[in-house]
């Protein structure tokens, strides 16, 4: 464990008893931990999960959620109850083509690639 917490990059911004801590329950619960810290970079989220014999912590940026518009506000939230381009359209009273200008907008603000990795990025900012 010591060895775990000399090499966790985190040992300047989260106290080593904080992640030393959560390590422990990981590990007598079986449940993931998390924990969110804030640096000069910004905010950043750590999940510890325990396999077997091994405890890995996977450590996320959470980057400032970016501002929407309202349609594209509109948008995000009807593609994260698993909306089609189709069935969007359809509610919001606009064209496919408009959706997916939107969707193209939002995943450039967003920094991501595909829509999955923008609405897992939204609901981190709180946004959905």
């Amino acid at each position: 464990m010591d060895d775990f917490l000399g090499k966790y990059a985190w040992e300047e911004v989260v106290d080593a008893e904080v992640i030393q801590a959560a390590i422990t329950r990981c590990v007598t619960t079986g449940e993931p931990q998390t924990f969110e810290s804030v640096s000069a970079d910004g905010r950043w989220r750590t999940q510890f999960h325990h396999f077997g014999e091994y405890v890995i912590g996977l450590v996320r940026f959470l980057a400032p959620a970016p501002s929407l518009t309202v349609m594209e506000a509109a948008i995000l939230a009807l593609m994260a109850a698993d909306q089609t381009t189709r069935m969007i359209s359809t509610a919001l009273k606009t064209s496919s083509s408009a959706v997916n200008t939107h969707t193209s907008t939002m995943r450039r603000k967003f920094g991501v690639r595909t829509n999955y990795g923008m609405v897992l990025t939204a609901r981190d900012a709180g946004l959905i």
